[in-house]
């Protein structure tokens, strides 16, 4: 296990179980929740505050709480059925959820992290919604002191391209928390030029050259089996890096983990190019 995890985990377990025992919620007790965002149902867990969560979507079974469906498209019968008192939604991806949600009169809250800070405020956000915003600014804290210890001396300077998604293409561009992770490590969004997740054609990525990939998904066709991508300085370099997409691509305390999986795979690049 990795340091972060040891050390991360450990203090939140002693925070929950004896520093906050006595914390008081400011929540009413039939407070009801529906989680349709997976960093907030992480969130919430993280929190101890799961007491409150009447459901969530189908990436968030595993939980053992009702399911409602898809993030995009939840079964709006049962998710009323749950008499949940406040939705968490994610814009602009469940823009339409949202406007069907308030039709029937149900109360919506939006989690839109667009970098690390804005991360801390969500958590610190929820932990005020379900009572446990002392846990929640201990998280913060936390969060933010091992952030600082991981990037600690860290530098890197390779042009980067990251690919959310194959066929078609996605990736991150700026006002992002993708973009605020991997900018922290010194990396050049090959793609900064650009806000938000966008689509974009192969021709592009490979004209602007970057000299490192981060895959951050499971549909993987390594760049090098592609075609037209052999010249890209990546590619001839095998400068790839594969990242769990669970951890890189949501904006909640996962975070921290995913930039020390990436900063772990960017220092064995370094130590091969040593050699």
């Amino acid at each position: 296990m990795s340091s972060f995890r040891l050390l991360f985990f450990a203090l939140v377990s002693l925070f929950l179980l004896h520093a906050c025992s006595g914390e008081k919620k400011s929540v009413r007790e039939e407070e009801r929740i529906v989680s349709l965002v997976p960093s907030a149902t992480e969130t919430i867990y993280l929190l101890g505050a799961q007491d409150v969560l009447a459901g969530v979507s189908d990436i968030d079974s595993a939980y053992g709480k009702p399911v409602v469906g898809s993030m995009i498209k939840p079964d709006y019968e049962k998710l009323i059925s749950l008499r949940p008192t406040l939705v968490i939604l994610t814009m602009p991806m469940q823009r339409k959820v949202k406007e069907e949600l308030e039709k029937m009169g149900l109360k919506t809250v939006e989690v839109n992290p667009e970098s690390i800070e804005q991360i801390f405020e969500s958590i610190i956000e929820i932990g005020r919604l379900t009572g446990r915003e002392e846990r929640a600014r201990f998280v913060v804290d936390s969060l933010r002191k091992e952030v600082e210890r991981l990037l600690s001396g860290k530098k890197y300077h390779y042009t980067t391209f990251v690919e959310l998604w194959l066929d078609p293409i996605y990736t991150a561009g700026d006002s992002t928390f993708i973009n605020d992770i991997i900018s922290r490590t010194g990396l050049r969004n090959i793609f900064s030029d650009r806000a938000g997740y966008f689509q974009v054609q192969q021709e592009q990525v490979i004209s602007r050259n970057p000299q490192l990939i981060i895959i951050s998904h499971r549909r993987v066709k390594p760049p090098w089996e592609r075609e037209f991508w052999e010249e890209v300085d990546a590619v001839k370099n095998r400068r790839i890096v594969y990242v769990n997409p669970d951890l890189f691509n949501r904006p909640g305390p996962g975070f921290v983990r995913a930039m020390e999986e990436l900063l772990e795979k960017l220092d064995s690049l370094e130590n091969i190019r040593s050699r």
